[in-house]
């Protein structure tokens, strides 16, 4: 890695900003003690690029070059990972950071998770990748149709407040005119004007969805208004959505002029068959018929965003009580998963990325930040990088 660098300190600047602008990324892989498999940690990373709008080709966009039994070192070739040349430029913009970080420069590779976590869990990194629109009239000009129909929401795990959601009205021909988009706020039934935020769906050209948060001005918004609707940002709308369309509860009462509970079902029903549909004539490394790569796609950002004390052992070569005296000296405290408490006591990342930089890394050393959930709350959000990104990269198309 050392002789990469001085040879990048010695191309002409033009070539050296090509060189560090390389769409190959040098990333690792750690086991976690009892967590998911190297396999489930390739088909988990596979599903998470699809939310990005790629397309892994069943083989040639990953390549592993070395492993020690507890890690992997591969490299993500994200030119051959099925994402478009308008992604492809969000994508360096991302990307960048990390070939210039001090984490590439002192280990060789980048830890997967944090990959993850500075694309498809940062909301402006995500939103430039996927191509959202700045305002919610050019995302209807874009997704919505002419011809709508509307579903009210009375009863919703996130809100207490009414819901009213618009669909485009078929018979759908492809999954490009299947959209959504919901409004929230009180009365937003009788008068969907009064709504304080507008929350979109469409699907991208792999059939997964693509999700966008509009404030009540109608501008793109990071994450939901938690005083609004605790929709948070797109990437927790992923851990409820991207498995199917959402069909919502039965029990939740309808009145005209919006469609009954048995419309909607149906609707969904016809819109879900064309998406599975569409998903199976593909030709990829995702297995979008396999529920267990949502999840792994997950727990592969979990267990590094929340590692266990077993698994730090492992990427800071320490003993237990090695590891145990120096979270003692920092005042680092395990905690649970709230998303998977079986899988016992967890850390911080972002409290541990202070520690390594402190304790173990050579002087000077800074580590890329992160959210410190993957499901952030908005008030987590503030100073995140991207959006100067976001607004000069081109927006509102669809992947």
């Amino acid at each position: 890695m050392v002789m990469l660098l001085a040879l990048i300190a010695c191309l002409p600047a033009d070539e050296a900003v090509v060189a560090t602008t390389s769409l190959v990324v040098p990333l690792r892989w750690t086991a976690s003690p009892g967590g998911i498999s190297w396999e489930q940690a390739e088909a988990g990373l596979a599903w998470s690029l699809t939310n990005l709008g790629a397309l892994p080709p069943p083989d040639g966009w990953l390549s592993t070059h070395e492993s020690d039994g507890d890690t992997v070192f591969f490299e993500l070739n994200i030119a051959q990972a099925g994402f478009n040349a308008q992604a492809e430029s969000a994508l360096r913009a991302a990307i960048s950071p990390l070939q210039t970080s001090d984490e590439l420069a002192v280990l060789g590779s980048v830890d997967v998770g944090r990959f993850l976590m500075r694309t498809v869990y940062a909301p402006w990194r995500y939103y430039s990748i996927t191509g959202a629109c700045a305002d919610l009239s050019d995302w209807e000009s874009l997704a919505a149709s002419e011809a709508v129909e509307q579903y009210g929401v009375t009863r919703s795990l996130l809100t207490t407040d009414e819901r009213l959601i618009t669909l485009n009205a078929g018979p759908w021909q492809d999954i490009s005119e299947i959209a959504f988009s919901t409004r929230s706020g009180p009365g937003v039934l009788r008068d969907p004007s009064v709504s304080e935020e507008v929350e979109v769906i469409d699907l991208m050209g792999n059939g997964q969805q693509r999700y966008a948060v509009f404030d009540a001005q109608g501008q793109l918004s990071p994450a939901a208004d938690p005083a609004v609707i605790l929709a948070g940002q797109p990437g927790k709308c992923m851990w409820c959505h991207e498995g199917a369309l959402m069909t919502g509860t039965p029990a939740n009462p309808t009145t005209r002029p919006h469609l009954s509970y048995p419309e909607w079902g149906a609707r969904m029903s016809q819109m879900q068959a064309l998406q599975d549909a569409h998903r199976q004539a593909l030709v990829t490394a995702a297995d979008f018929t396999d529920r267990q790569a949502h999840t792994d796609g997950e727990l592969l950002v979990r267990e590094f965003l929340l590692p266990t004390p077993a698994r730090i052992q492992r990427e800071w070569d320490v003993t237990a009580a090695e590891l145990s005296e120096i979270l003692s000296n920092y005042s680092v405290e395990e905690t649970l998963d709230n998303e998977y408490p079986s899988r016992g006591s967890v850390l911080s990342r972002s409290a541990l990325d202070g520690v390594y930089a402190a304790e173990l890394a050579p002087s000077g050393y800074e580590a890329l930040v992160i959210l410190p959930d993957d499901r952030a709350a908005p008030e987590e959000l503030e100073g995140l990088e991207g959006e100067a990104d976001f607004a000069a990269l081109p927006r509102c198309w669809r992947p």
